[in-house]
């Protein structure tokens, strides 16, 4: 607690000081920045889980019609093709 209440004692004195204003507002632009790229990295990894997500679900989606709907269709082409029909 005692730590704390020097941090803002010096902070305050940083602030009143106008040779250490700059510094604090770099510092919180810095902050901010950092806080805005983190939620930037955070939504982009969501999208890209998302777009990931869709793909599976199509993919699997082609799997099953293909083996369920045009089974019969490949069985007679690829006999057709290699002789066996």
């Amino acid at each position: 607690m005692r730590k704390l209440k020097l941090l803002f004692k010096v902070l305050l004195t940083l602030l009143k000081d106008k040779r250490g204003s700059q510094l604090i507002e770099e510092g919180m632009l810095l902050g901010i920045s950092l806080v805005a790229m983190a939620v930037v990295a955070t939504m982009a990894s969501n999208i890209l889980g998302s777009v990931k997500s869709a793909y599976d679900n199509a993919r699997s989606s082609l799997d099953q019609f293909l083996t369920e709907v045009l089974r019969d269709d490949f069985n007679k082409i690829w006999d057709f093709v290699f002789g066996k029909g």
